[in-house]
């Protein structure tokens, strides 16, 4: 009996393999890609983002880290001393790399200034992570210890590989210790970002995916160690 050989990857397929490659090697692990005619979507989520979605031959990709990040972007840091924004740069260079291939249709950064973009909405929509409680996308195996940092729409006319979406939210069943942690962050007259570490901490998804004590300083507001 005669058989076919499987279907070469479209090249739309090994240029998202590609970005995925470049963007993790530089520590944004999260890449999460999705169709505005996703299944999983969760219409009733999607229908609360008021920005850009994947319209017919495009596809959309939401980009973000773990604390993968830190490690390269430590090193970015020592060929950029200089940098006042070092961070949102690092961000922007990387993604502008590892989009090169593509004709992008629309970009949204999650630090951009003026109009925010609703990069929670679209994780919650595309069923990345979830929306908890205490205001915080609650990743099923990294819990809240992520960060979003934009959503791009590209072209894409060839057939595509969609991630897998989180079809459990992880928040179902918990008691949602988060809210009397930010209820209490919220009263306290401390009025550092760091008063509000313990809404992250009192999670029980994703304990071990917490960041290093040096990435939660940089990221609340202490000089890196």
């Amino acid at each position: 009996m005669m058989t076919c050989p499987p279907s070469p990857p479209s090249r739309t397929r090994e240029r998202q393999a590609r970005t995925a490659a470049l963007l993790r090697e530089r520590g944004l692990d999260i890449c999460h890609w999705f169709s505005g005619s996703d299944p999983h979507a969760d219409a009733e989520v999607a229908r609360d983002v008021p920005a850009r979605m994947p319209a017919a031959g495009e596809l959309g990709l939401l980009i973000g880290n773990t604390r993968a990040l830190w490690a390269p972007f430590q090193e970015w840091l020592k060929e950029h001393p200089l940098s006042t924004d070092p961070l949102d740069e690092y961000v922007e260079q990387t993604i502008a790399h590892a989009l090169a291939h593509w004709n992008v249709r629309w970009l949204g950064f999650s630090h951009s200034p003026g109009p925010a973009v609703p990069i929670q909405n679209y994780s919650d929509a595309v069923r990345l992570a979830r929306l908890g409680p205490a205001g915080l996308c609650v990743h099923p195996l990294h819990g809240p210890w992520i960060a979003l940092r934009a959503v791009v729409i590209v072209e894409s006319k060839q057939p595509a590989e969609l991630s897998p979406p989180a079809l459990d939210h992880p928040c179902s069943g918990c008691h949602s210790p988060c809210l009397q942690a930010l209820e209490t962050a919220l009263a306290s007259k401390d009025e550092s970002l760091r008063r509000f570490l313990p809404v992250r901490d009192v999670c029980p998804v994703g304990s071990t995916e917490r960041y290093s004590d040096a990435q939660i300083d940089f990221h609340y507001g202490r000089r890196p160690r």
